[in-house]
């Protein structure tokens, strides 16, 4: 079970600024909006899958854009997020879809990408107040 951040005020009022709810349950956080839902058990998956995969990209991405570009830990993030969706969901939405954000899925993955960059924004201790983007 993954307890990142759990209980987390500040991030949960961060993110109902943007229009989603966290509900921190013992299976995980429930994370509401965008007119979907992760359950606890898929954010768990997530979660799990997305701290699994972490270290990895960011090795990765050190070699490719060198261990001093500002973007390592974003690029890494997003393609961390990339991986714990395909594993969880078995598909990766393509381009138009997440453009459109038309499906479940776009919307769910959109969804957790926000999650994670309000997460690693409050462990930072930084916050961009020009708000969210998704990747």
């Amino acid at each position: 079970m993954s307890n990142f951040g759990a209980g987390n005020g500040r991030v949960s009022r961060q993110l109902a600024e943007h229009g989603v709810a966290i509900e921190w349950t013992d299976a995980g956080p429930r994370i509401a909006g965008r007119g979907v839902v992760i359950t606890p058990t898929e954010s768990s998956a997530l979660l799990d899958r997305w701290r699994e995969s972490i270290d990895r990209f960011l090795e990765q991405e050190r070699e490719r854009r060198g261990g001093n570009d500002p973007n390592v830990g974003g690029a890494a993030s997003v393609l961390a997020v990339i991986h714990a969706c395909r594993e969880t969901y078995n598909r990766v939405p393509n381009e138009e879809e997440m453009q459109e954000q038309r499906t479940e899925l776009s919307r769910k993955f959109n969804l957790f990408y926000l999650f994670i960059q309000m997460m690693q924004d409050e462990a930072s201790g930084e916050r961009d107040d020009d708000g969210l983007s998704p990747p």
